[in-house]
């Protein structure tokens, strides 16, 4: 099992605000809150629904991995979470096919995250790197991993940068 601590902001945060608290944090992902309930949002849903959608909100993020359905609002959650109930209640949790992140409120404004995926946990706790084209900063954004050319658009080969 994995975790990592992630930065929380609210459902009304625009995308571009997000990336620039994730990458505040040296984070490669954020906590938020979806229709009532609190989701974790990864820099990669960030890019893609800032390329499709342009700057909105992260509540309208939809996230690609699944959320804990349950949330740390609910006092059931809170129960499973008792110190001598915790690996059990893990267990049970991640068994389920709909649940991907358990997650845990921490005083202030971040969230412990645990997850089954160790790699998973890895990757959100490094820094993220978003390349913007210098043509379109605005939607030409991506990751340096989905970029076809190193340092070019995908879109127009106009020069990207990168930052991190």
């Amino acid at each position: 099992m994995g975790e990592v601590e992630l930065p929380y902001v609210a459902a009304d945060t625009t995308i571009e605000s997000a990336l620039d608290v994730m990458q505040r944090h040296g984070r490669s992902g954020i906590v938020t809150n979806r229709d009532g309930q609190h989701v974790v949002l990864t820099d990669d849903d960030l890019v893609r629904a800032l390329r499709e959608r342009g700057d909105t909100q992260v509540c309208e993020v939809k996230p690609a991995r699944r959320t804990t359905l349950g949330s740390p609002e609910k006092p059931s959650y809170r129960a499973m979470f008792a110190a001598p109930r915790l690996p059990a209640a893990l267990h049970r949790l991640f068994s389920s096919e709909e649940v991907h992140f358990a997650l845990e409120a921490i005083p202030g404004t971040k969230f412990l995250i645990r997850t089954v995926e160790e790699s998973v946990a890895y990757s959100l706790g490094r820094p993220a790197v978003v390349c913007r084209c210098q043509t379109n900063p605005q939607r030409h954004v991506w990751r340096p991993a989905e970029l076809i050319k190193p340092g070019r658009c995908n879109n127009n080969d106009g020069a990207v940068d990168c930052t991190g």
